[in-house]
């Protein structure tokens, strides 16, 4: 998990946790509403270039159509990617198809302890928690 919201700071996370010989598993949501669209299509171009697999999803949208904001990031994947909105969905996803040895990558959340949307609402959201959550899911399941 990490805040990186920034093209460069999401390089430096995928290029220092890339596995060898494993795939990099990219959830990223690093694009909130209201602010800073010129980057959208930069971290989606990131995210091609570095995980195999990388999943869209909505982080504090704001006032925006936070689909609209997934299609901005997916300019620059090359169509190499999933969306979902649903955060936890997302995560779910990741989970379920990583495989021993991959590396699950979160950002654009880190430690924050709100989804940000329409309206000046706020979601309570806690990612660790969440993560914890969805591996458990997982084990009841084997």
């Amino acid at each position: 998990m990490d805040y990186a919201f920034t093209p460069a700071a999401l390089e430096k996370v995928y290029k220092t946790l890339k596995p060898q010989n494993a795939n990099l598993i990219c959830v990223l949501g690093a694009a909130g509403g209201g602010r800073d669209r010129w980057k959208r299509p930069v971290l989606g171009k990131i995210a091609a270039q570095h995980c195999n697999t990388t999943i869209l999803t909505n982080e504090d949208p704001y006032d925006e159509n936070p689909q609209a904001i997934l299609d901005q990031i997916a300019e620059g994947t090359a169509q190499k990617e999933e969306k979902i909105l649903d955060r936890r969905e997302a995560i779910r996803r990741a989970i379920s198809i990583a495989q021993p040895g991959d590396v699950i990558v979160l950002t654009g959340k880190g430690s924050e302890d709100s989804i940000a949307v329409a309206g000046g609402r706020k979601i309570p959201w806690d990612e660790r928690k969440v993560v914890r959550e969805e591996f458990a899911r997982v084990d009841k399941r084997d």
